[in-house]
């Protein structure tokens, strides 16, 4: 996977930038197994509805095999959770977070 120039963050950190989000480093393999739900999909339109995102990012990683690391897994949660939250607030009230895996990635 090349450097992509057009994008600052890709430029500066060309083993963590890869799609919309990615928390996993490209030296980690992921491989899916049959528990996990590909891609997730939450939607909501309260605080009720953010806990409900974060618990499902939680899940998400967990069925992830292998499992990303602690610091990964709280990394994507926090990224969920200020990803809806900011919905909320800032758009119509409404949520639609959709979780995806790829090798070496998370896309959110």
């Amino acid at each position: 996977m090349g450097t992509n120039t057009g994008n600052p963050l890709r430029s500066r950190f060309p083993e963590r930038a890869v799609g919309p989000v990615c928390v996993v480093p490209n030296s980690t393999k992921i491989t899916i197994s049959e528990a996990t739900p590909v891609p997730t999909t939450v939607r909501g339109n309260s605080a009720t509805g953010v806990s409900q995102a974060r618990q499902a990012a939680r899940a998400f990683t967990d069925r992830l095999v292998p499992t990303p690391c602690p610091d990964v897994a709280g990394t994507l949660v926090l990224v969920v959770s200020e990803l809806v939250t900011n919905a909320l607030r800032h758009g119509d009230g409404t949520f639609t977070l959709r979780l995806n895996a790829h090798p070496g990635a998370i896309e959110v």
